[in-house]
């Protein structure tokens, strides 16, 4: 390999930084370039050159720390390499590498089990969630945080809970629709993040927030037998005339002359039960108050 790099990639020889004190090294592949680095040049190749060019560096296993966030050129290929190289890697930084994989994961993961902290998600779209997730659990057990946006993850494992030194768990923008009661075993200091999720158990009121405390409360209902109540209240009312029994009879499946007569408005109140089917889950019964909406009637509302 030629000691000389074209202005490119000059930048290479910047990838390692060492700490005053000769310590510990990190490999910053990221190297902002533009507002969120998406021109990020990276490539297998130069990963394998960096290595080879500063093997003597790293003969006393410095690195501790590796960020490849948007390097979005990189493959397994890169993270094998890692794997073989490094053992006593603490940082991990994989945001937005569009061509890894789970399995280049759980190879570096397999041959560091000290690393706290880990980001994967936003692009890496070839990564299986849920794969790379229980492989964390598997290999990781210092881990501190642990952050897997937007990766598909469709299941928590059960034993999620053993990962007692975790203090940020961000699942973000996935996939899950049931959080296991074991998430309670984590650490009490553990914030938790299941935004953008499509949420049914706990529901998202239960779990939004993270707060411990509702969640601990609706896993002790269940377990006394309560369940989710699959009964909805839907209350319209209004001014006269705005449209509150047409809505009602286009929710109770009227295609066709759906909007009343002026002469059948509501008197009072009309009640309509209608049943909303979903794969999969018992139907929800929905019962429909359509209040009148003359002013007449609002005292018996």
């Amino acid at each position: 390999m030629s000691d000389v790099e074209p202005p490119e990639k000059e930048w290479l020889k910047r990838v390692v930084l060492e700490e005053e004190d000769d310590s510990r090294i990190k490999l910053d592949f990221h190297q902002k370039r533009g507002t969120y680095g998406d021109d990020n040049p990276t490539t297998d190749e130069d990963v394998t050159k960096v290595l080879h060019d500063n093997a003597h560096k790293f003969q006393d296993d410095k690195v501790h720390d590796i960020d490849f966030s948007y390097c979005k050129l990189i493959t397994d290929t890169s993270l094998n390499r890692i794997g073989e190289t490094f053992r006593h890697i603490l940082k991990l930084d994989l945001y937005a590498c569009y061509g890894i994989t789970e399995e280049g994961i759980s190879k570096v993961l397999s041959r560091n089990p000290n690393i706290t902290h880990l980001y994967f998600g936003r692009g890496c779209e070839k990564v299986n969630g849920d794969a790379a997730l229980q492989s964390v659990i598997d290999n990781c057990p210092s881990i501190e945080t642990l952050i897997a946006e937007d990766v598909g993850i469709t299941t928590i494992p059960t034993d999620i809970g053993t990962l007692q030194k975790l203090k940020l768990l961000d699942l973000d923008r996935n996939n899950i629709t049931v959080v296991p009661r074991s998430i309670l075993d984590l650490p009490t200091e553990c914030k938790l993040d299941f935004f953008n999720n499509p949420l049914q158990e706990p529901p998202v009121s239960v779990i939004k927030d993270g707060r411990r405390d509702a969640m601990i409360a609706y896993y002790e209902d269940l377990e006394k037998g309560a369940r989710v109540s699959n009964k909805l209240k839907f209350v319209l009312f209004g001014t006269g005339e705005a449209g509150k029994t047409t809505i009602a009879n286009i929710l109770n499946g009227q295609t066709d002359n759906y909007m009343p007569a002026k002469d059948d408005r509501t008197i009072h109140l009309d009640l309509m039960t209608l049943p909303i089917h979903k794969d999969g889950h018992e139907p929800i019964t929905l019962t429909v108050y359509d209040c009148g909406g003359q002013s007449k009637y609002a005292a018996g509302q």
